[in-house]
């Protein structure tokens, strides 16, 4: 009997390509945030990689150039 497995996503969704920098920033931000166990606790530290993307986020929607690690 063969098992039915689910669809596996895509690791970079087409529809990705099309947004804008901004999107794209906090689209990185995001994925990493949700999947990040430091950036999901509330008593751990900080994450550093998770500040870096939120950063580059936050100074792209200020019309900033992204740092250049982003």
């Amino acid at each position: 009997m063969s098992e039915i497995r689910p669809p596996q996503p895509a690791a970079d969704p087409p529809a990705r390509a099309n947004l804008s920098p901004i999107q794209q920033a906090y689209s990185k931000y995001v994925g990493h945030a949700v999947g990040c166990q430091v950036c999901r606790s509330v008593d751990g530290e900080p994450c550093t990689e998770g500040e870096v993307l939120w950063e580059a986020y936050r100074q792209l929607r200020r019309g900033r150039q992204a740092p250049a690690r982003f």
